[in-house]
């Protein structure tokens, strides 16, 4: 169980619980890059689910207002590009699949995004052969660089590959 804790500010501050659910994998050592937050922080995107997805969550009611499926193992890490509350931006999801995925988030729709109705990758990256542990995105480079279990770094793949309709 994972509980969303924010402070309120009145005379006297008290911490909100906000449940996050009990459908986290047993496989999947919940850390810190489990978890990120929009730039506006009105969402967590969150992984490590047992049914191979990540979720959106609203920060203020910790209802679930996203589910995105794409890997085919449970989803390990995440992390977004850093853009401003305004822009879109890229957020990239590491897997037990041995992959990353690229999926393209919409600011002005607030969700995740494809071509279709159904959220969709923008690109998935390979080369892993251990599930995937770590995953950053450096939009001033242009890159996505990953890591695995067996400590290799596999993904330098240009964000180019992966451009984002606005």
């Amino acid at each position: 169980m994972l509980d969303l804790i924010a402070q309120a500010t009145n005379s006297s501050t008290v911490a909100l619980r906000r449940h996050l659910g009990d459908n986290f994998s047993q496989k999947v050592k919940i850390r810190s890059n489990c978890f990120i937050t929009t730039i506006d922080s009105r969402f967590i995107v969150a992984c490590g689910f047992w049914d191979n997805s990540f979720r959106l969550f609203s920060t203020e009611t910790a209802k679930i207002v996203q589910i995105i499926f794409g890997h085919y193992g449970v989803v390990t890490c995440l992390t977004r590009s850093d853009l401003n509350a305004m822009t879109d931006c890229y957020i990239a999801s590491g897997s037990a699949d041995c992959t990353v995925l690229l999926w393209h988030w919409n600011a002005r729709t607030q969700a995740i995004v494809g071509e279709g109705e159904t959220p969709a990758p923008r690109a998935t990256l390979t080369g892993h052969e251990q599930p995937v542990t770590t995953v950053a995105i450096s939009v001033e480079l242009g890159l996505v660089v990953s890591g695995s279990q067996s400590q290799t770094i596999a993904n330098l793949a240009p964000l180019m590959s992966a451009k984002m309709i606005h």
